[in-house]
């Protein structure tokens, strides 16, 4: 059952970790909307029609929807500059200054895992007790179970918060 657990968490980390890197696209000018940030090559113009602008958008780098895989936070939730690419939010990472908030969403993202994980085992819990048909002992294994699973919810919700509040004063 532990395999398991392991191998559903490993599998969920990896997902999460594909579908929220962005992208660049390779057909926009730099400097223009959707394009990559830099500078443009002089008298050229954007798809649109526009002059190209050098400057980064800042946009705290999230994306629309809140958040990644199975409403995960992004990897770079907590970073400040970012430019869009392809209408999709691309962070602009400089080391060594932004490896603490990255951490700091990684982390997050570790902790909401164990938060599913601890909802999991409620659920496993719940069953154990279904299941139990009486037995004292059975019955008290649900329990225990239960309860420490809520325990663990409790402290994952506890540590999600105290990130947050890190991350946004770093930011």
């Amino acid at each position: 059952m532990k395999k398991l657990i392991l191998y559903i968490t490993s599998l969920s980390l990896i997902g999460l970790l594909y579908f929220s890197v962005p992208t660049r696209a390779q057909s926009i000018p730099p400097g223009c909307p959707g394009g990559p940030a830099g500078p443009a090559a002089p008298g050229v113009l954007c798809p649109d029609g526009s002059t190209p602008t050098p400057e980064p958008v800042s946009l705290g780098c999230q994306p629309a929807s809140g958040g990644g895989f199975l409403g995960f936070p992004t990897w770079y939730k907590y970073l400040d500059n970012a430019e869009i690419i392809a209408g999709r939010c691309s962070p602009i990472v400089t080391f060594p200054d932004d490896i603490t908030k990255i951490l700091l969403a990684i982390f997050e993202i570790i902790i909401r895992a164990g938060g599913l994980a601890a909802v999991a085992f409620v659920i496993w819990g719940a069953f154990q007790y279904q299941t139990s048909q009486g037995d004292p002992e059975k019955t008290k294994n649900a329990r225990s179970t239960i309860v420490n699973a809520l325990i663990g919810i409790a402290i994952t919700v506890s540590a999600v918060a105290i990130v947050n509040l890190i991350g946004r004063s770093l930011g």
